[in-house]
């Protein structure tokens, strides 16, 4: 019976020595600990530095602005644009033209839309102007209402960097239809100031 005991005893404490052995082998330790919060702040830190390379920087295009231009046959142009991607923008304007040797005899509401590309040539977009005539002048009479339209197209130069104020020009033709008059067929020049922000 003593010698069972005995064995028993033997194995019992042959087992707890083994046991504690492998658990301090694999129990982390203070210094390993510290180590394994090293890589875990080397992870974040490096998923944050991607994460900010990864974020577009703050564009430099403007987003909005402000329009006036003067020049042949459109005496006055004033708008407010929008500037949709750097290949495109889209300006809203009230014109104020010239027909027959009458100042301000023309009178509308226009949309400017120009498509944008980088060129080594002097301008650096092409635009559109459709605007419909709602005011027009004969002698000292005026008449509102729909009463003609006009379509210009012309190439131009002008900056879409914010944050600034800008000269721009444009170069091309007219035509322009009133009420019981031919249209009217004129090269068209605008040269003017944008207010970018």
């Amino acid at each position: 019976m003593k010698l069972i005991i005995k064995y028993t005893s033997t194995i019992i404490f042959t087992f707890l020595i083994s046991n504690s052995c492998t658990y301090a082998q694999y129990r982390p330790t203070s210094e390993n600990s510290g180590v394994n919060i090293s890589k875990l702040d080397e992870l974040g830190s490096t998923i944050q530095n991607d994460t900010i390379s990864e974020t577009k920087p703050e564009s430099n295009t403007r987003k909005f602005y402000f329009s006036f231009n003067t020049g042949f046959l459109e005496i006055l142009g004033i708008g407010f644009g929008y500037q949709y991607s750097n290949e495109w923008n889209f300006t809203t304007k009230v014109s104020l033209e010239s027909r027959e040797q009458l100042v301000f005899s023309l009178s509308g509401l226009g949309i400017r839309a120009a498509r944008f590309f980088s060129t080594s040539l002097p301008f650096n977009n092409i635009n559109v102007q459709p605007t419909v005539m709602l005011l027009t002048r004969k002698g000292l009479s005026y008449h509102f209402g729909l009463n003609g339209f006009s379509f210009e197209i012309g190439i131009g130069n002008e900056s879409i960097k914010k944050s600034q104020i800008d000269f721009f020009w444009s170069l091309g033709g007219i035509i322009s239809t009133v009420k019981k008059d031919k249209p009217l067929y004129s090269p068209s020049l605008k040269l003017g100031l944008n207010w970018n922000f």
